[in-house]
């Protein structure tokens, strides 16, 4: 019998910036009584902080150096080619692999970048990185179907592409979109609450809405008033023993310049583009020119077109979708005999020195390592933005630095305020341009609320993404300190008491619980996917 429920709400780039004003000023009265009643406080975002790497460290309690994500691709180093992320990338043991194995049954919805859904104890439907809602992104797959047909607005694609041509109609698609989706949660909600001990959904509309909308508050706080409404029935179902917890994967700040990474890499001789690869014709006062910009728009048909035939490759059509054609073959453009170093694709932070031991046509020895990083540290640590004279980059720091061992990732960086990191290679020479149409971006500091009846209204402090699993992990009665997790149980909140009973699990898991365990469960299920690729 479930004797306590836990309900965990991800908001995707929710940030205290902006509901803790519109709350306490009585505009979003369930995130005040959230604040007033609960245990709130910042959670500290990954470095970069971009949604897979915060998310898998929020589901599996692992700092990135551990689980390996750090793009929303999978890069091979071997042969510098990169894939979409999907689920079986991720070979950590994530909260729902965990819990099944324990035969605890749960509740995961809309999980961003975790597409083939997989078996689980429970139901599991994927979010952001699934090619489309025709796909089998529910487990079980008969779900699908059941949510399709009661929830017909019900989808996974916002399609962000066409945001800056419809504004005002695109925010309201997502808006019925997310409507859908919160009404499909609602209705697994009530019909699980007796079998499942915990639920999961995740709401990607913030931060949707605060990159292409940040500067028009009045739309973002619709959005954030619909989860509010939301929140309210979500409170007004818990059962008396019941824990809510909110937490997002980032926060959000301005943005309005974009750093063109690549080409400053290439500034300052790290990285060398293969100019006889690229067409005279850029190089010769025509890259304005109507012709220039019809071949432009011819190749990006023709390869959208290819990309769109198959679905698992739909991702990387609605990237280039969104994205200069000048901007996408950056891989392919570089001279890698003559590369130091280069930025991983799709990470909006790393950067890997073309190491000889390690990356198929590496230059760099061990020996030089450190030199080399260093120097390239200083050198992105001095660039300015020509016309203002300021520094661009706030942190530069050796992946050490940060998280401690590393062997994936060697400088990691994040920008200044009003500056985001551009994919890609700027045909056009320039360094730095006006970001446009987005004008928000990610910042470091997310949001985590904890609600409930035992827990004490405090301010939580000094909370990581990974700690998010380790505060499940307690509140279920199972004890983070065997899980081999990096994550850690908030002290304002380890002496609490829940209705969960430890010992009810600790038979079982003193036969299995160790990581190295967990990952050969997990390759033994790789079978069970719906789909392989």
């Amino acid at each position: 019998m479930i004797t306590m429920k836990i309900v965990l709400i991800g908001l995707d780039g929710a940030t205290w910036k902006l509901i803790e004003p519109w709350a306490l000023s009585g505009k979003l009265p369930t995130f005040k009584k959230l604040i007033i009643d609960g245990a709130c406080g910042i959670l500290k975002s990954t470095l970069p902080p971009i949604s897979p790497t915060a998310w898998t460290s929020i589901f599996s309690g692992l700092k990135p150096t551990k689980h390996h994500v750090w793009s929303v691709i999978t890069f091979d180093g071997k042969t510098y080619t990169v894939k979409p992320l999907f689920s079986h990338d991720i070979n950590v043991p994530m909260i729902w692999n965990v819990l099944s194995y324990l035969r605890i049954r749960g509740v995961y919805m809309n999980i961003p970048f975790y597409y083939p859904p997989p078996r689980i104890n429970g139901i599991f439907i994927s979010g952001f990185g699934t090619p489309n809602r025709s796909s089998r992104f529910t487990y079980p797959l008969y779900l699908r179907e059941e949510i399709l047909g009661l929830f017909p607005d019900y989808d996974i694609d916002y399609r962000e592409d066409s945001i800056p041509i419809e504004g005002i109609e695109a925010a309201s698609r997502i808006f019925r979109i997310t409507q859908a989706q919160m009404e499909a949660f609602m209705h697994i909600f009530k019909n699980e609450q007796k079998k499942s001990q915990l639920f999961i959904f995740v709401i990607r509309s913030p931060d949707v809405v605060q990159h292409f909308f940040w500067t028009e508050k009045r739309i973002i706080l619709h959005f954030y008033k619909q989860i509010d409404l939301f929140l309210h029935k979500i409170v007004r179902n818990l059962d008396k023993d019941d824990i809510l917890i909110l937490c997002s994967d980032h926060g959000f700040r301005t943005v309005d310049k974009k750093v063109y990474l690549v080409n400053i890499l290439e500034n300052l001789g790290i990285l060398r583009i293969k100019k006889d690869q690229i067409n005279s014709f850029f190089y010769e006062g025509l890259l304005n020119s109507k012709i220039y910009k019809s071949l432009l728009e011819r190749s990006k048909r023709l390869i959208r077109e290819l990309f769109s035939r198959h679905a698992s490759l739909s991702i990387l059509s609605k990237i280039i979708k969104s994205t200069p054609f000048s901007e996408i073959t950056y891989m392919g453009l570089v001279d890698w005999y003559s590369t130091l170093a280069y930025y991983l694709p799709g990470s909006y932070g790393v950067i890997r020195i073309n190491l000889k031991e390690r990356e198929g046509k590496g230059i760099i020895t061990s020996h030089n390592f450190d030199a080399i990083r260093k120097e390239i540290i200083e050198s992105l640590l001095a660039i300015k933005e020509e016309e203002s004279g300021e520094k661009v980059f706030e942190i530069v720091k050796t992946c050490e630095a940060i998280y401690g061992e590393c062997n994936d990732a060697d400088i990691i960086l994040y920008t200044k305020e009003g500056y985001g990191i551009a994919e890609g290679f700027n045909i056009r020479k320039k360094l730095i341009e006006r970001m446009y149409p987005i004008n928000g971006g990610h910042d470091l500091e997310g949001i985590i609320c904890v609600y409930g009846r035992s827990i004490p209204s405090t301010r939580l402090r000094d909370l990581e993404t990974w700690d998010v699993a380790a505060l499940l992990y307690y509140l279920l009665g199972i004890e983070p300190a065997k899980m081999g997790i990096d994550g850690r149980v908030p002290k304002e909140l380890s002496n609490i008491e829940t209705s969960c009973n430890y010992q009810y699990h600790y038979g079982r898991m003193k036969l299995m619980f160790n990581i190295e365990s967990i990952k050969k469960k997990l390759k033994s299920m790789r079978s069970n996917h719906y789909e392989k690729f």
